[in-house]
């Protein structure tokens, strides 16, 4: 396998380093083998042979009768194989740099070419490249340019808006349309958009999904199970009765003054009696096709539509500044650091009273001691017999 050939040369690049021995490989002019250079400058001759295995056999740089400073492997390899495996090591550690640009090596039918392609598109992305010194020499295939689209008519002077994209993807030009140009044209290509209602189809059911969802941990945590007696963790915290009521308003409250439809149930979101959603996707399509720029206003109108409702009902629940759970997480926090505070100082003051209990232990221990010692001088005390007077 040719291919790795340059990884080859780096190893005994590398070794020859490492061993302070004065030679370097490369690849021979006539891209057929490696060629051993002598870089010491000294007299000596210069010798490659081999200790154990065949190594420089195999690569065919063996030293042989040579009395020069260089030892040429010619025939080890094709010269079109040997160009192809360069390539790719160049390619490689162009690669491994990440920079952005993509390196390969391809055949153009006569032999092997480093190929650069920029990863992003667009005019401002255009590759500089100098050659220095390296031996390559680039040609431009393909100049990064952006997509040009012209809006309106393009064969009437000043009629048209030539509008640019560093991708083939323009999401502005038409309101609510975004298209993407998969050709070149010089004539004037009509559109005919059509509303679809799948993606509202697709918007309403997450919403829904997503509210059953809040719904079912709420009231996980709220549940009240008389059989084992047992609460959730939030069972009859004000904190969960407001979550709990702000949640059911906004679902069944009705939103005038944006347009014809004024509640969910008129388009398809009814609540059962668990509090959860059901959406009817017939009757939100139905809704659609009869006045989508209502259906639209009802979810999305100013300070009056649904999401503006959620977005300020969610803000006066959890806003950083002045929100119920965040404002109830904080004195939590305050109690739980309080409360930590008083252990730490409970836990001193507990290791001072062991501290002087174990000084009175020894003390004790003293005094017994002391006492053990002062009973057994008194048992060897030994009573003395009378004297006797004989006359």
């Amino acid at each position: 396998n040719i291919t790795p050939v340059g990884e080859l040369i780096d190893k005994i690049n590398a070794e020859a380093t490492s061993q302070s021995v004065g030679v370097t490989a490369s690849i021979n002019d006539a891209g057929t083998g490696i060629v051993i250079t002598d870089t010491a400058e000294g007299n000596g001759k210069l010798v490659i042979e081999d200790v154990n295995g065949t190594t420089a056999a195999d690569l065919k740089i063996l030293s042989g009768d040579s009395t020069t400073n260089t030892i040429n492997g010619f025939g080890l390899f094709e010269a079109q194989n040997a160009s192809q495996g360069a390539l790719r090591n160049v390619a490689e550690k162009i690669n491994n740099l990440e920079s952005g640009v993509t390196a390969s090596v391809l055949n153009d039918g006569v032999g092997f070419r480093l190929q650069l392609v920029v990863d992003e598109t667009g005019s401002s992305n255009e590759i500089l490249l100098d050659a220095g010194s390296s031996g390559f020499e680039f040609r431009e295939t393909s100049s990064a340019r952006d997509a040009l689209l012209v809006v309106g008519a393009g064969d009437t002077p000043g009629s048209g808006v030539l509008v640019s994209s560093s991708t083939n993807d323009f999401g502005e030009v038409i309101n609510g349309v975004d298209l993407t140009a998969v050709t070149t044209s010089d004539t004037a290509i009509d559109l005919n958009v059509t509303k679809s209602s799948d993606e509202l189809v697709d918007l309403v059911q997450s919403f829904v999904d997503s509210y059953n969802t809040l719904r079912r941990d709420l009231d996980n945590l709220t549940d009240f199970d008389a059989d084992s007696q047992t609460t959730g963790l939030l069972f009859g915290t004000n904190e969960a009765l407001r979550v709990d009521t702000q949640l059911s308003r906004l679902v069944t409250d009705r939103y005038s003054g944006v347009g014809t439809f004024q509640s969910l149930q008129e388009i398809g979101i009814s609540v059962d009696d668990s509090g959860k959603l059901n959406l009817d996707k017939g009757k939100l399509q139905d809704a659609f096709a009869e006045d989508s720029q209502s259906l639209q206003s009802l979810f999305t109108a100013k300070d009056r539509g649904i999401v503006a409702k959620f977005e300020a009902a969610i803000e006066s629940l959890t806003g950083s500044e002045n929100g119920l759970l965040t404002n109830r997480d904080n004195s939590l926090t305050t109690t739980i650091e309080a409360n930590e505070a008083r252990i730490e100082r409970f836990n001193e003051s507990l290791d001072r009273q062991r501290e002087r209990l174990l000084l009175q232990f020894f003390q004790l221990e003293q005094v017994i001691a002391g006492l053990q010692t002062t009973q057994q001088a008194v048992n060897s005390f030994q009573a003395v017999p009378p004297l006797s007077i004989r006359g």
